[in-house]
């Protein structure tokens, strides 16, 4: 019983911090090392390794099911407006600080703390439930895209012999997502709640740079005591309060009740073969098809662009 639980209460599983990468009593961190090294842009040397927005945004732990109405609809608008500038901080600051600490084995969270780092496949693992992990990374996929959604939580299919072979395992699932998904992220007026969160966003921009206008028209006496923008420090605090934004629950549960609940479906495992075989039954289809012949990496291919090729070469962003 405790192994099935483990997808949904992982904490219940100990998972303790390994040896430094570089010790001599897991030599097989070695040989990986030597074979796959950390992916590196070729111009900058900067670490390139693509991660999701999800991987990001749980960095500390925090997701979209555990977090009030309010707090929810603040992380989907900082995802809109500051989420490009989080990702490049993150990447090339906090990231590479990162490394350091999880190549040497000292990073302070440990495995399960929350903290991720760019480190070329050795991320620090986060700690989340399953039916939490599904719900925000559908919903961050959908964000510029919400009519997604309803397709993303149509097909949901669990691949290998783990939680697949679990008896009855679709409907603990769909009982879980369903028990966790919050309102707003359930609903097929998900885009409407965007877009009113987007309208907000600009009044609450232009209602802000008006009251700045005014008050650089109106000037001030005490020049020593302003700031960059023309304007004492004291009025510019003053604007901040009054612009700070304020969201309409009452309006956004309307929009939220106006459209219907998607459903989550998540899709049975074929009963022909074994479920831990079915991405194996699928790579051998995919193989038989003649565009795969495009797919190959050949030696040349590694030599000149090193895993770079991989996405390239891949219809899928890995």
């Amino acid at each position: 019983m405790l192994a099935p639980m483990g997808y949904f209460f992982p904490n219940l599983l100990s998972v303790q911090l390994g040896p430094a990468l570089q010790s001599l009593s897991r030599p097989s961190h070695m040989i990986m090392s030597h074979l796959f090294s950390k992916a590196c842009d070729q111009y900058d040397g900067k670490p390139n390794n693509p991660r999701s927005r999800t991987q990001d945004k749980l960095k500390n732990n925090i997701n979209y099911c555990d977090v009030d109405e309010t707090g929810l609809l603040m992380r989907l608008v900082d995802y809109n407006d500051d989420g490009d500038a989080e990702e490049d901080e993150d990447e090339n600051g906090e990231g590479e600080e990162n490394e350091k600490n999880v190549g040497n084995g000292n990073s302070s969270g440990g495995v399960g703390s929350g903290n991720t780092s760019n480190s070329g496949g050795n991320d620090v693992s986060v700690r989340i439930p399953l039916e939490k992990a599904i719900v925000e990374s559908i919903t961050n996929a959908s964000l510029n895209d919400p009519g997604k959604m309803k397709k993303y939580y149509d097909n949901i299919l669990i691949v290998g012999g783990g939680l697949s072979k679990i008896d009855s395992y679709d409907l603990i699932l769909t009982d879980r997502i369903n028990i966790w998904r919050p309102k707003y992220l359930s609903t097929t007026a998900f885009g409407d709640i965007i877009d009113f969160l987007k309208s907000e966003i600009k009044r609450n921009t232009l209602k802000k740079q008006q009251m700045i206008d005014e008050a650089k028209g109106k000037g001030s006496n005490n020049k020593e005591n302003e700031g960059s923008e023309g304007i004492t420090q004291e009025v510019m605090d003053k604007i901040d309060a009054e612009c700070e934004l304020q969201l309409d629950l009452d309006k956004i549960d309307q929009l939220a009740d106006e459209g219907s609940v998607i459903p989550v479906t998540i899709l049975p495992t074929p009963r022909e073969f074994d479920p831990s075989m079915l991405t194996w039954k699928g790579g051998s289809v995919y193989g038989r098809l003649k565009v795969v012949n495009e797919m190959w990496i050949s030696q040349k291919d590694w030599d000149l662009l090193g895993n770079r090729s991989l996405f390239y070469k891949s219809i899928f962003n890995y």
